[in-house]
């Protein structure tokens, strides 16, 4: 044991630097791993209890009169007393508030907006409360004139907590001036801002680039009590249900209690929540994506250099066992020490998860919490830190084990000749790189070369990944909208009409389509929307879809569906398919998928969800199902050889409130929330990969000994030393170049790849001839050459040359 301590001691005196920094760089990828794998856990565990937190009414009540389906004019009536009244009496519901959807425009600081109002009839049950109070004094207006609005509105109307609102609906018949901006006619209520509040649809933007607004005012009887008929987009009973009623039972009450009426139901807006959900399933595999490629980095990389160390400082191995050490105390001295560095290692993790704990959860779901706070996952912790703890012993004792034994002979000398003619310190430099890359496991250099490899395949992939995305939000075709701009907001015939009619006078259009939604449709028991385009009076041409594989559909009896719900299917096309429309009067349809679309209604749908269908037979349907084919929204195509800024000024002033240029999905713009993360993990391999390569290249620098002192007294200069060791570094960081860029290309198109066919998208990847140059240009300058050679070039021990 003495011989041991010795040992140890000798290690620790002449080595401790070097064990130092491997042990901080082993600490901080721990570190950083640790917190990524938290910070999913956090992410993925925030949003459910902020929707259980913040949830609205599970479903509102439409009562239309007895042999009267669900038209426009029910759905706008305003259910009675009587009614609101018999569903509260059924068992199960808790409280029941009646709400109209009216539209007006809103007046606040000497600006007025066009907006939707949740004006409330009835004072709203505490149950209603929906959503985080970021400013006031509640999130239910409980008294006449209250008005509660959401982060969205907030920021699109300017408001906030305290101010007084003005709101002015639209009568009935004033359709057209909503559209076109005209002034409301309608009798105006007066109410203020008693709370501003984060919902789930605020955490994700609409098809029009905005947060969801939301506002929701408790409006006073005399308001309700002059007969004027509101312009509307629905009235409905919000009804909450008593904790663990069953909604279907008391679904069932509720048609008898209204009778001899008819009740229709209509299911809480999940979409929003469900698009959270799905971005921040993003998010949370994003952070174990990081954690992980961190993790198996920095074991490929440490471990390596771990064992390097222990090599090179097992020089004198031999003569010491020829002294009577045995293998059993090398290793164990060595271990030892590793030991001591698996501790700073582990002291370096703790501080950095530490650290690292107020930024979780991280994305969408850190927007659900008032505040970040300082909170160590123990589970998560102790794994980290044990395992650095158990990894870097582990390095060190294994390490120390092979190197007692190991024959340490010189690797054979690589003859560069074509070097030859740049003169004795190029081809030294980089007979210098190539012969440490002979045995690339067993060198420094090919440590270095690996860290290097590892940054440049990082950075180019991200490029691509990115400049992919890019090329796609700039293109909307490629995510299914082959039109420049949408217009219209129609809820009737009339109004499609009008806009028609108003679209006709505007030079510059080439064609345009009512785009017509048949939502509820399904196959073999999975959702399939089917989108339509309709031909618009005044236009000769009709926009259509994306079809990336056989034909669109043109006579009924034809789909062509997207590529996710192809996949999930199992469809091909040829295959023949049967639509069903559950509880409507349409019977099953039978139908032949004609090609493979990318989807767009013009909000909402996913491009790869979904089909398209043909607009003549889409109408047909719609009529069968007891609805008006009335298209919500008419897309535009700008003429070829139009000046297209022009036209869409003019389109813009002559819609200027149904306006909008094609907007992608809401997973596309989840995808880019990710920008960052991509950057962040290069920034990680880039503090990890350079630790490395530093320690790499001094040792394999301080290896060089023996040759630059025999070429000194063979003549070199310092200055040739030096550029010597500047051709060996600018050699290493060529080679990783030449093997980074290329695996950074393919790693980047198979990535998009996998986004492609995730989302049903269209496209290759763009892989930007920028980012390789100056991916490459800096792996070359990446490895740092010292400002001057080592400073004892004299000959080594005894033990002989070893390759860098």
């Amino acid at each position: 044991m003495r011989a041991t301590r010795l040992w140890a001691r000798v290690l620790v005196r002449n080595h401790w630097r070097a064990t130092l920094l491997l042990g901080v760089l082993c600490g901080l990828a721990a570190g950083a791993a640790g917190a990524g794998w938290a910070a999913a856990r956090t992410t993925a565990d925030a949003f459910p209890v902020f929707v259980a937190s913040h949830h609205d009414a599970p479903f509102g009540v439409y009562v239309c009169p007895p042999g009267q389906s669900l038209d426009a004019r029910c759905a706008r009536t305003l259910p009675t007393e009587a009614q609101r009244t018999a569903i509260l009496g059924v068992p199960g519901v808790a409280s029941v508030a009646r709400v109209s959807a009216v539209v007006g425009r809103v007046r606040s600081h000497g600006r007025a907006k066009l907006a939707l109002l949740y004006a409330l009839a009835d004072r709203p049950p505490r149950a209603q409360a929906s959503g985080l109070l970021l400013s006031g004094t509640t999130n239910v207006p409980l008294r006449p004139g209250d008005m509660v609005i959401n982060e969205g509105a907030a920021v699109q109307y300017g408001l906030r907590a305290g101010d007084r609102v003005t709101f002015t609906p639209y009568l009935d018949d004033q359709q057209g001036a909503a559209d076109n901006a005209g002034p409301p006619q309608g009798p105006p209520v007066l109410g203020i801002v008693v709370g501003v509040v984060r919902t789930p649809g605020d955490l994700t933007a609409n098809a029009r680039g905005a947060n969801q607004a939301q506002m929701s005012m408790f409006v006073p009887r005399e308001w309700w009590a002059q007969g004027a008929t509101f312009y509307r987009y629905g009235a409905l009973s919000s009804t909450w249900l008593r904790a663990g009623a069953d909604a279907n039972v008391v679904k069932r009450g509720i048609r008898v209690a209204v009778q001899p009426g008819h009740a229709y139901f209509e299911a809480a807006d999940t979409a929003n929540v469900a698009t959270v959900y799905d971005a921040i399933d993003y998010e949370v595999w994003a952070a174990r994506a990081f954690a992980l490629v961190v993790a198996l980095a920095a074991l490929l990389l440490l471990g390596q250099a771990i064992v390097r160390q222990v090599s090179r400082e097992s020089d004198d191995a031999p003569v010491l066992r020829s002294m009577g050490f045995t293998r059993r105390e090398f290793a164990l001295a060595t271990g030892l020490r590793w030991c001591a560095a698996g501790a700073v290692a582990v002291v370096t993790a703790a501080v950095v998860l530490l650290a690292s704990s107020p930024v979780a959860p991280i994305g969408l779901a850190r927007r659900t919490i008032d505040h970040g706070e300082v909170h160590i996952d123990g589970l998560v912790a102790f794994v980290t830190l044990v395992g650095m703890m158990v990894l870097v012993a582990a390095f060190g004792t294994f390490a120390g084990w092979r190197a007692a034994t190991q024959d340490r002979r010189t690797a054979p000398a690589v003859s560069v000749r074509s070097t030859r003619s740049l003169g004795p310190a190029a081809a030294t430099g980089i007979r210098a790189t190539l012969g440490g890359l002979r045995r690339p496991l067993r060198s420094n250099t090919g440590s270095a070369v690996g860290a290097i490899v590892v940054i440049t395949m990082a950075a180019v992939a991200s490029a691509a990944l990115i400049a992919s995305y890019d090329r796609v939000i700039d293109e909307p075709a490629r995510f299914g909208a082959s039109w420049d701009a949408v217009v219209g907001n129609n809820a009737s015939v009339a109004e499609a009409d009008q806009v028609a009619a108003t679209l006709a006078g505007v030079d510059g259009v080439g064609a345009a389509a009512g785009i017509l939604d048949l939502s509820g449709t399904y196959v073999r028991g999975e959702e399939v929307p089917l989108v339509s385009f309709l031909p618009v009076r005044g236009q000769a041409e009709t926009v259509g879809p994306v079809i990336v594989d056989g034909r669109a559909p043109t006579r009924a009896g034809e789909v062509a569906i997207a590529g996710v719900s192809m996949r999930r299917l199992g469809l091909s096309i040829g295959d023949r398919v049967t639509l069903h429309a559950p509880n409507t009067p349409l019977g099953p349809v039978h139908a032949r998928v004609v090609g493979r679309a990318i989807v767009n209604n013009t909000y909402g749908l996913e491009p790869g969800v979904g089909g398209v269908i043909d607009g003549g037979w889409a109408k047909r349907l719609a009529t069968k199902v007891g609805f008006d084919p009335i298209p919500q929204q008419i897309a535009v195509k700008i003429a070829d050889g139009a000046p297209r800024a022009s036209v869409q000024r003019d389109l813009r002033r002559t819609f200027p409130e149904s306006y909008s240029r094609p907007v992608p999905s809401t997973a596309l713009r989840n995808l880019d929330r990710l920008r960052g993360l991509p950057w962040t993990l290069v920034a990680m391999l880039v503090a990890l990969a350079v630790g490395v390569t530093l320690h790499a290249l001094i040792t394999a620098i301080r290896r060089r000994r023996h040759e630059l002192a025999i070429l000194r007294a063979l003549g070199f200069t310092a200055r040739n030393t030096r550029a010597s060791l500047l051709w060996q570094t600018t050699a290493l960081g060529a080679v990783a170049a030449f093997v980074g860029v290329p695996l950074g290309i393919v790693l980047g198109r198979l990535s998009w790849r996998a986004i492609t066919y995730t989302n049903g998208l269209a496209g290759g990847a763009v892989v930007p001839l920028g980012a390789i140059v100056l991916a490459g240009s800096l792996a070359v300058a990446m490895p740092p050459a010292p400002r001057r050679g080592p400073r004892d070039p004299g000959v080594p021990s005894w033990s002989g040359g070893q390759s860098p």
